[in-house]
């Protein structure tokens, strides 16, 4: 009988539009947070299959110990991260990506599953407390719940889409769909970015110079502002954790369902449905939250100005004191290559050295005199390996070696 009522040219229209969905899914979506799908390994690695309640460990085979430790974790965290979401999903797919000193992860679809670069990041970029594993499996595991979550309306599209069906939570602003899982990376660990006070300073330079991010500008690329992919993470966090404190820990539970079951009302009315409030109005309560400057620190702020103009939040992980008057920073931005750079009391800027345009979110070390860092180096026709060579600042001598 269902079959047949399928059949009707009354549903033709629907399935249709099920198509074109689908369609337009698959031409412009792709692996979530990074573009891992197309990773090529060499040929010589054996890999190994720990098959779990919820999950299949995919490593290679002298990890035995790192595929365990991943497998346990994987399935401590399934339970916590299910239930904030209402939803718990069949088993996933794990990769263990081990031949990289690039750490990252990501979530892609057919078949459903995290990919792992499980090098731990040299900066402290995702707080303390919590083993890197934990954290990153706590929030590539959120993404893989939230995108396959289907209730309502979701479910009756599913059997005409089937994985293609993430195409109504993925449709969601990015600084829900990276924020969310910060805040949980956060609550359900002892780490997380919500712990790292580089996260706040990133949200909250701009509040304290006047001019604070907009929430649409955190999803997309402004010509007159432009904030990095980063800023969907801090200020999408800021807003889920605002919300989870205002509204109590179930809040966002309470959306997705509503949302998951009528996703073409978007995401910003039913926000509004469920606490009464629309997007801004709480973006705008969530700034107000962070101390505003004194006059003094206006003045301060705005003769100093850490960041080149545009002003651009970027990605000065672990600055350090390299003496009582200069502080040490790493710095980007779209028109500069990489360099480390001093600022003294004052203010001024004292270019150290430029680095190699190539991935950088490395951290850096300093000894006496010393200055240390790694820059990263892919194979070239293995795509998934990723070595870094070590480097050597000598700050009297303005020498560099490797």
């Amino acid at each position: 009988m269902r079959l047949s009522a399928l059949r009707r040219p009354m549903n033709k229209p629907f399935s249709l539009f099920c198509a074109a969905i689908a369609v337009k899914f698959f031409l412009t979506t792709g692996p979530l947070g990074a573009q891992l799908a197309s990773l090529q390994h060499e040929p010589d690695i054996q890999w190994i299959t720990v098959t779990t309640e919820h999950f299949w460990i995919h490593f290679p085979s002298e990890y035995q110990e790192l595929g365990n430790q991943v497998a346990t974790l994987c399935e401590a965290v399934y339970d916590p991260i299910s239930r904030s979401l209402n939803y718990y999903p069949a088993r996933t797919h794990v990769i263990v990506h081990t031949r990289t000193d690039f750490p990252d992860g990501a979530v892609s679809f057919l078949p459903w599953r995290m990919e792992l670069h499980v090098t731990e990041p040299q900066g402290n970029s995702l707080g303390s407390g919590d083993s890197w594993l934990r954290i990153l499996i706590a929030h590539e595991f959120t993404h893989i719940v939230h995108l396959r979550k289907r209730k309502g309306i979701s479910s009756l599209t599913y059997p005409f889409l089937g994985d293609y069906n993430a195409f109504w939570q993925q449709i969601v602003p990015p600084w829900f769909t990276e924020g969310f899982a910060t805040l949980n990376e956060t609550r359900f660990t002892s780490g997380g970015r919500g712990r790292n006070p580089v996260h706040w300073m990133q949200m909250a330079a701009p509040i304290q110079t006047g001019e604070p991010w907009h929430l649409e500008n955190t999803n997309y690329h402004s010509r007159k502002r432009m904030p990095p992919t980063s800023m969907r993470y801090i200020s999408g966090y800021y807003l889920s954790y605002f919300s989870d404190k205002q509204f109590g820990s179930d809040i966002w539970t309470k959306i997705l369902d509503r949302y998951t079951a009528l996703p073409f009302l978007g995401l910003g009315r039913i926000v509004k449905s469920v606490t009464g409030q629309n997007l801004e109005t709480l973006y705008d309560a969530m700034l107000k939250e962070f101390p505003a400057p004194s006059p003094e620190q206006k003045l301060f702020v705005r003769s100093i100005r850490m960041w080149r103009e545009p002003e651009i939040p970027e990605d000065q992980h672990s600055p350090r004191w390299l003496d009582n008057d200069h502080l040490l920073i790493y710095r980007k931005s779209f028109d500069d290559l990489p360099e480390l750079t001093l600022i003294d009391r004052t203010g001024r800027l004292h270019p150290i050295t430029q680095r190699t345009l190539s991935k950088q979110d490395n951290g850096f070390t300093v000894g006496t005199g010393v200055i240390v860092w790694a820059e990263l180096h892919p194979h070239p026709r293995f795509s998934a390996t990723v070595y870094s060579d070590l480097f050597l600042h000598e700050m009297k001598a303005g020498k560099t070696s490797s």
